[in-house]
């Protein structure tokens, strides 16, 4: 019923090379999503910021993808049974957000289910454990890391920990099932100095899900209640009132979040051509800072507390059965103790089927809608969820016009264009001081909305996993714009030309082959108010190898990654300054009993 959205499951998730196996990495390689550089895998959708897009699991937000922000996912990715990417006109149930949506969506397990699963790499170790227990199946992952150990050996007074937890007990019968979901992370860093650990930065966060639902996706009720902990901080003993930025830089700062976010969905279908879908949630969250963005005229902190209340409604409608429509809105609203927000979102969707035939569907399809999001960070830090709300909320129309073809052979061909307009922007994702128009100081710089555009065209051309062979090529041409005194000026991660080719083999003998190519634009490197300059185009080859040998009652797959073979250099600043060159390798295997 989505205008798009690219399902990834399986193999697609872990064998397509450069990505580390990671599910959360895969999107990268889809229409319409860059990244702030080659090994920074936070995704840019359609010319937004990454904080303008959710990362989600089982639609919650995560509030920190990557360990680090750059290392490995904080999920297990065996833990995430599939990917939804939705680059635009995503569902309803989706609030708060102005770009696009990725969800990782977890699997219930059956109730006779077990496995084992064991990896090691050269950097972390992982576990994966499911079985039955008292009527319930029990799911428990996690992740170690130990980069420390290559830390010490360069600096050995430093240390850098980082670990990760997944826990899931489902259970029920046919009149309903029921899950308890927790999940987590913890990352550290710091040095050693007299004998005693200095931190130097904190994350962590934890969650805990509670759910109940029942029937099937025509005729369903969903209840969740969650409950959320998250802090980051920098030094081992926060002091109260500490600057970030400002003339003066001020001590350690700390942030500590508690949130509750009960919500609920249901589905009726009215007629046979007919069905009304909704839902309602509300987001509450307290909040204790002891530090505020400064500079010399303006802070921004914070908020204390925020209360976000959110419900939706849809009426998807099959007018003939091959022609649906799907009209809907959503409403928001968001309170601090020092403003409050709100919004309506009319969006409709078109689907038509203009050929039906045994091996062939043939789509047209199309959206509009309107989009409300609070003031987030670009990149999303634990804790770091309420910015100045009375600034006012960031918004954006999008548009969305496409066809697909989908042959039952397992080919998929698909083509869309899109036009997005954002008005206000808070918070963009700035390198190059596009703000550099007010002398003011960085913080009102933050406060001070502006407006974007983007545009474009995607093609997709992919071969789903149900044979031997999958992959895919996506092309995206596309551009992304902010409004400058002088008149509208590329976006700082704008990229014109972004092209991916992806593609894995299975051989003889439980070998499997796969490669990654990819090739993009190269990003402006000037402020506004100096003549726009590029980067170099930016092309690196990926490769992936994996063996599996199959024992009476267990499996090892042992696999190797080079990421960059060709060690290409990536330009990351301005023009003359040297380009980074650099290879990843990495080798691991994975036992599953």
């Amino acid at each position: 019923q989505e205008v798009t959205r690219t399902t990834l499951r399986d193999r697609e998730l872990h064998r397509v090379p450069g990505t580390f196996g990671d599910p959360f990495r895969v999107v990268g390689t889809m229409p319409g999503v860059g990244q702030v550089a080659s090994l920074l895998d936070y995704p840019i959708i359609r010319g937004t910021a990454p904080g303008a897009s959710g990362i989600l699991l089982d639609g919650d937000a995560i509030p920190q993808l990557f360990h680090f922000l750059a290392g490995p996912a904080v999920i297990h990715p065996h833990f995430v049974d599939r990917i939804d990417f939705y680059p635009g006109a995503f569902p309803l149930q989706y609030g708060g957000y102005t770009g696009g949506i990725v969800d990782g969506i977890t699997r219930e397990a059956r109730p006779d289910e077990e496995r084992v699963e064991v990896g090691v790499d050269l950097l972390k170790s992982d576990l994966l454990v499911r079985r039955p227990v008292l009527g319930a199946t029990a799911t428990v992952a996690g992740r170690y890391g130990y980069p420390g150990l290559l830390l010490r050996a360069v600096n050995p007074e430093a240390f850098l920990n980082y670990w990760d937890y997944q826990l899931r007990l489902d259970g029920g019968d046919a009149d309903g099932r029921w899950t308890v979901f927790a999940y987590g992370s913890f990352d550290e860093l710091g040095e050693v100095q007299d004998g005693r650990e200095e931190v130097g930065m904190q994350m962590l966060f934890h969650r805990l899900a509670l759910r109940w639902s029942r029937g099937d996706d025509a005729d369903f009720d969903r209840y969740e209640l969650g409950l959320g902990f998250d802090r980051s901080r920098t030094g081992s003993e926060p002091v109260e009132g500490a600057e970030v930025l400002g003339e003066d830089e001020g001590g350690a700062w700390s942030l500590d979040d508690w949130s509750i976010h009960p919500r609920a969905r249901w589905r009726r279908p009215l007629t046979d051509a007919l069905a009304i879908h909704g839902g309602v949630g509300l987001h509450w969250r307290r909040s204790n800072a002891t530090f505020e963005i400064t500079d010399a005229e303006t802070d921004v902190l914070p908020a204390a507390w925020t209360l976000q209340v959110g419900a939706f409604a849809e009426t998807p409608w099959w007018i003939t059965k091959d022609l649906l429509l799907l009209p809907g809105s959503r409403f928001d609203a968001w309170e601090t103790a020092t403003a409050r927000r709100f919004s309506i979102d009319p969006r409709v969707n078109l689907r038509w089927r203009v050929a039906d035939e045994e091996a062939t569907d043939v789509w047209l399809k199309g959206g509009a809608g309107i989009f409300h999001q609070p003031p987030r960070l670009p990149v999303s830090v634990p804790g770091m969820s309420a910015l100045m709300l009375e600034a006012g909320l960031p918004a954006a129309v999008q548009t969305s016009v496409g066809a697909e073809v989908d042959l039952a052979s397992g080919w998929l061909f698909d083509v869309q264009t899109y036009f997005n307009y954002m008005d206000p922007i808070f918070l963009d994702l700035e390198v190059n001081g596009t703000n550099a128009d007010n002398p003011e100081g960085y913080a009102e710089n933050l406060r001070r909305g502006h407006q974007g555009r983007s545009f474009g065209a995607e093609i997709l051309i992919r071969r789903r996993a149900v044979g031997p062979f999958f992959g895919w090529i996506s092309y995206t041409l596309s551009r992304s714009e902010r409004f400058a005194p002088t008149g509208w000026k590329p976006f700082d991660f704008d990229r014109t030309h972004m092209l991916q080719m992806v593609g894995s083999l299975r051989l003889p003998r439980d070998w499997e082959l796969g490669g990654r190519f990819q090739a993009i634009s190269g990003r402006p490197t000037h402020p506004w108010d100096e003549s726009t300059r590029r980067a170099a185009t930016f092309a690196r080859f990926d490769f992936r190898i994996d063996r599996r040998v199959t024992y009476r009652s267990w499996m090892l797959d042992f696999y190797v990654e080079l990421i960059n073979a060709t060690i290409a250099r990536e330009q990351v600043a301005e023009e003359g300054d040297s380009a980074l060159p650099y290879i990843f390798p990495t080798v691991g295997f994975r036992a599953v009993l």
